[in-house]
């Protein structure tokens, strides 16, 4: 668990419930897309009570806080995937769900293209990109029965 978020939600004010550290624990296990049901999946077995409003409020006050981000993904778009504080972007596998975060970014010059040729004023992006993680592309490339 991350002690750091914790400290964080208490100087903000909020309140450290079971519910919450269930939640926060199964965004703390690893480096998966998962969707809030899949959240609640997991989460309810260490707080049977929980309900699925509570771990959508759960994602969405830890998503304010910049502990998770909500990833958008083919055909859903309510995907959560633990983030590290600063301007990060998610890669996603499209196999696995793994997720990998880069930190910043050097997209200015499509910004500033995409503003001349549109007259809009860039004030924030998110950018996130698919494919296979080396897992994944380990295993297509292994040779058949090998």
């Amino acid at each position: 668990m991350e002690p750091a978020f914790l400290d964080e939600l208490s100087k903000r004010g909020h309140k450290i419930t079971r519910q919450r550290r269930a939640v926060l624990l199964v965004m703390a296990e690893g480096r998966l897309l998962l969707t809030p049901w899949e959240v609640y999946e997991r989460a309810r077995r260490r707080c049977p009570g929980l309900g699925l409003t509570t771990v959508y409020r759960c994602m969405e006050l830890f998503s304010q806080l910049g502990y998770v981000r909500r990833v958008h993904r083919d055909g859903d778009c309510r995907g959560y995937a633990r983030s590290r504080q600063g301007h990060r972007h998610h890669l996603i596998c499209s196999k696995c769900r793994r997720v990998a975060e880069v930190e910043g970014c050097d997209i200015d010059l499509l910004v500033r293209t995409a503003e001349e040729h549109t007259g809009f004023k860039v004030e924030r992006h998110w950018l996130e990109l698919f494919g296979q993680c080396p897992s994944c592309r380990a295993r297509a490339e292994a040779p058949a029965g090998g």
